[in-house]
């Protein structure tokens, strides 16, 4: 790759912040200090682009850097949020929400988004999908919201059920586009190997971070990571 003529773009979630991580030391990685229209977000809903005002939105940044940049990859971390926060979420006002809805209101949004970039001349999408549910106590997001002040409480779904919503959604898209799926990792190591030592539904950057290099080499990327211990985390709120 010739490392001045190509850029980095990162859209997601907080799952999203691995691209931080294996990128560190690569000035090609556009960081969100340096412009807060890149960058994973706190809490950021697939479902979002449901709305095609941010679509364009996310198109008029890509296209900033289209004017320095012959080539560009663009990273799509989503789903996260409307499974694991979302649904619980909805769940206090309406107890018996329909999930089959939820999945295709996922996948007609990442879609739109996707083939909207899609659209744009010299751009790479890559849908990445280097999370996957984590066993956490009941009343995780209950000591979750005191820690970042946050309301209201209410209770995630069961692992059985954030597994089962997760594999509909990113299985799809995976067939429907060219993707990158850690799942098979969390398979082979066992998903207590990818846990933090502490309680977190963020799995452990430092561990995945390895797997997520060696598929990336079907895009051409050689990537060596640098940082070997977690850096504090901290929320970043979409405007």
């Amino acid at each position: 790759m010739n490392k001045n003529n190509y850029c980095l773009l990162n859209f997601g979630d907080s799952q999203g912040e691995i691209l931080d991580y294996i990128f560190y030391d690569d000035n090609n990685y556009i960081k969100y200090e340096n412009d807060n229209n890149i960058g994973w977000k706190s809490g950021w809903s697939t479902r979002s682009f449901l709305d095609s005002n941010l679509i364009n939105e996310i198109i008029k940044n890509v296209n900033f850097y289209k004017i320095y940049y012959n080539k560009i990859y663009i990273f799509l971390s989503f789903g996260c949020t409307d499974i694991e926060w979302n649904l619980g979420f909805k769940r206090l006002k309406q107890k018996n929400i329909d999930t089959g809805i939820l999945i295709n209101e996922m996948i007609t949004a990442l879609s739109n988004l996707i083939d909207n970039l899609n659209s744009l001349d010299n751009v790479v999408i890559i849908p990445i999908f280097a999370y996957f549910p984590l066993p956490l106590e009941k009343n995780y997001l209950e000591k979750y919201n005191k820690k970042h002040n946050l309301e209201p409480y209410y209770d995630l779904p069961d692992i059985q059920e954030r597994t089962f919503l997760w594999k509909k959604f990113k299985n799809i898209i995976t067939n429907k586009y060219k993707s990158i799926d850690l799942e098979k990792y969390y398979t082979e190591k066992g998903v207590e190997y990818f846990m933090r030592e502490y309680e977190d539904h963020h799995p452990d950057f430092i561990k995945l971070q390895l797997y997520l290099c060696k598929e990336l080499e079907q895009y051409d990327f050689d990537i060596k990571p640098t940082l070997t211990k977690l850096y504090p985390h901290t929320r970043r709120i979409r405007k």
